[in-house]
């Protein structure tokens, strides 16, 4: 799912959290994705959300993210759950 979102991220982590209840909390099922300046609030812009029912492994979330956009983010698992809480986890890899 393709969305935009204004840089506070209002929109994008209520509709991240509803899509996460609906895959029973597992977050590792779920994969955000956008540019760095949209994923960290800085920026306006689109962001992609995908879920799989088998899940996303840690390397398949480390090509993806080496996939680009450059500078980008990609987050599944507890890096998702932690951006749901406002934490800025994309600065450490900037």
């Amino acid at each position: 799912m393709n969305f935009g979102d204004d840089a506070d991220l209002t929109f994008a982590r209520r509709l991240v959290t509803s899509v996460l209840a609906a895959a029973d909390g597992d977050s590792s099922r779920m994969l955000l994705s956008a540019p760095h300046e949209v994923m960290s609030g800085s920026a306006e812009g689109n962001l992609m959300l995908a879920v799989d029912s088998a899940g996303f492994a840690d390397a398949e979330v480390r090509r993806i993210r080496a996939a680009g956009p450059h500078p980008g983010d990609a987050l599944s698992g507890q890096e998702l759950e932690q951006w749901l809480d406002d934490e800025d986890v994309c600065a450490a890899r900037t």
